[in-house]
């Protein structure tokens, strides 16, 4: 996850680059399997957080893969959700 400001690569570090979370899955050759990767904000991830909450962010997916043998996978499908409760605007 990046500001939208920072042009540059997502994934350098760089610019106010913040990696907001991994998930792991294994597959088997022909087969398909679901990947999700829940994060409790800002709990989890503060910075993330305010990038969100400024309304002006970028966000990557990066897939790696690992075999003991050559394979070829495609990504079909990915979705990102971003949603959040409005529990703060609830004041005693």
């Amino acid at each position: 996850m990046a500001p939208s400001s920072d042009s540059t690569n997502i994934y350098n570090a760089v610019g106010g680059d913040v990696s907001v979370g991994t998930a792991q899955v294994s597959v088997a050759p022909g087969k398909a399997a679901p990947l999700s990767l829940d994060i409790n904000l800002p709990a989890d991830n503060p910075v993330a957080f305010n990038l969100i909450k400024s309304g002006r962010f970028r966000v990557g997916v990066s897939l790696s893969i690992a075999s003991g043998s050559t394979l070829h996978y495609t990504l079909t499908t990915a979705e990102i959700i971003v949603s959040g409760k409005l529990f703060q605007l609830i004041s005693p």
